[in-house]
């Protein structure tokens, strides 16, 4: 069985209260994965994440990249973080307690929320959970910029599989599953991506084999919404093996 998630395609709204009642140990009562799948071509999405003050340090950060487009991005995905956030502990964005952890990802500081935000192009996703969780979004991969260097023979096998015409979606989500599963783990930069292997299945389970790491499984699907894959890891989902038995 595939992962439930939550997916949500609407900017929340920064002046909302708090979607849940944390607990006083920080603990946000979600009863699955929430991801937020947002496309800034829209002009109501562009105009919401515009008007997101970010605190200074992360502004002075972002002003550092010269590259006006990636430096947009970057803002608009900081802003996305911060309004999803911010709309379920009922915070207003600038206020939302944001820290990095050893691998540099995004930590909630103060919360037992785990978020993980990726953004490509146009497409940004914001995924937060009760547990370790990773998410990635990605635009169609043309064979010739596939990484195969970055990826397990299994994958390279299972995009190289799919008809000639479907291969740019295909490696769009084995590629994003890839990226989620690191995240999830929160594997540090040394590590060899070809050391474990993800399986994107027909109805978008996504499998993740890495020996001697705890379980972890997810999903990928393509989203019209965007024009993209989106595909979501969270640790503790047993693998599915292919007759169906939990490994």
């Amino acid at each position: 069985m595939s992962l439930d998630v939550d997916f949500r395609f609407q900017v929340p709204d920064a002046q909302a209260p708090g979607a849940f009642a944390v607990a006083r140990d920080g603990l946000v009562p979600l009863s699955r994965p929430i991801v937020l799948v947002l496309d800034r071509r829209d002009p109501a999405v562009a105009a919401v994440l515009q008007a997101v003050v970010l605190p200074r340090p992360e502004r002075d950060l972002l002003a550092g990249i010269h590259h006006a487009e990636r430096r947009a991005e970057l803002t608009a995905r900081r802003a996305a973080l911060r309004l999803a956030v911010g709309a379920t502990l009922g915070l207003a964005p600038p206020l939302v307690p944001l820290g990095r952890g050893v691998a540099g990802e995004p930590e909630v500081t103060g919360f037992a929320l785990h978020v993980s935000v990726s953004s490509r192009g146009h497409r940004l996703a914001v995924g937060l959970w009760n547990q370790p969780i990773g998410v990635d979004v990605e635009g169609p991969i043309a064979e010739a910029a596939l990484p195969r260097a970055m990826m397990h023979e299994r994958e390279i096998a299972l995009v190289e599989a799919a008809a000639v015409a479907d291969r740019p979606v295909t490696a769009a989500l084995v590629w994003a599953a890839k990226e989620a599963a690191w995240k999830a783990a929160v594997m540090p930069v040394s590590r060899d991506p070809r050391g474990f292997a993800v399986g994107v299945e027909a109805d978008g389970q996504v499998t993740v084999e890495d020996p001697g790491q705890p379980a972890a499984g997810g999903i990928a699907l393509w989203l019209p919404e965007i024009d993209g894959a989106v595909a979501v890891v969270v640790a503790g989902v047993p693998a599915v093996a292919a007759d169906g038995a939990r490994v």
